[in-house]
């Protein structure tokens, strides 16, 4: 009896596990993609990372070289050169302080990425915390992110900005 009801049933038994072996693979080669694409990722945003890198170490030289001309009577204030590039006629930005908006930029993408589970926690965690150090050592990027927030920047997505400024 066993036997006949395996012969009437041995078409959809043959289906089933072929289903679930194709299902199987469907979702292993899912994860596998996903996997793919947050290593490319993960590459591309560290280049250009790295791209910036430089520009902001720069920058923050310029920073302490400029407080310490200040403090010495030779120098303008910090505050003084922003106002002269951003808030008096438009003149072309030096290099280091463009970067902030590049970085910014390059920060907000990050963050996207990661809300849409392409960058792994511990990632976004070693990221953020590189972010808030940027924003806690350099004068120009916290004006730059300062500014931004003024402006009510949309393109920033879900409160970006309060990355810099909040201690979650």
């Amino acid at each position: 009896m066993s036997l006949e009801i395996i012969k009437e049933f041995q078409t959809l038994i043959a289906s089933s596990f072929a289903s679930i072996i194709v299902l199987t693979y469907y979702f292993l080669k899912q994860r596998l993609d996903k996997e793919i694409v947050k290593r490319e990722l993960f590459i591309q945003l560290n280049n250009k990372y790295d791209s910036l890198n430089d520009h902001l170490e720069e920058l923050i030289h310029i920073e302490f070289d400029t407080h310490i001309q200040e403090k010495m009577g030779n120098a303008h204030s910090l505050d003084e050169v922003w106002s002269n590039l951003f808030e008096s006629e438009p003149i072309r930005i030096p290099k280091p302080i463009a970067v902030t908006f590049d970085y910014v930029n390059l920060c907000s993408e990050q963050y996207y990425w990661y809300r849409k589970g392409f960058v792994d926690e511990k990632v976004w965690k070693c990221w953020k915390k590189g972010m808030k150090d940027w924003y806690k050592n350099s004068f120009f990027l916290q004006k730059v992110i300062k500014r931004e927030k003024d402006n009510d920047a949309s393109y920033y997505n879900d409160n970006f900005l309060d990355i810099f400024t909040k201690d979650k």
